[in-house]
């Protein structure tokens, strides 16, 4: 099942809503299972208002499926609605 449509827009409602959440990909060669592809979410915001440049960045998720990765970004979303 491919879940990245699901996921894109999720990250598109964070970006709607003025959150920066950022999907990074990377694959990793195992000997035992091959290629790998290790997803990691990231939620950036300013850690000064009054200082450009800083960001501060937290890691939501970590995971090799894309399920998971999917699950965590609902949670995100709907802990983060009541803020």
């Amino acid at each position: 099942m491919n879940l990245n449509g699901k996921i894109n827009k999720l990250l598109q409602a964070f970006r709607a809503r003025g959150q920066i959440v950022l999907l990074t990909r990377k694959q990793i060669f195992s000997e035992q299972y091959g290629i790998l592809t290790k997803y990691t979410v990231i939620e950036q915001y300013d850690a000064a208002r009054r200082q450009k440049n800083k960001k501060k960045r937290e890691v939501i998720a970590e995971g090799f499926k894309q399920l998971d990765i999917l699950k965590a970004l609902i949670k995100h979303y709907k802990g983060g609605a009541d803020k």
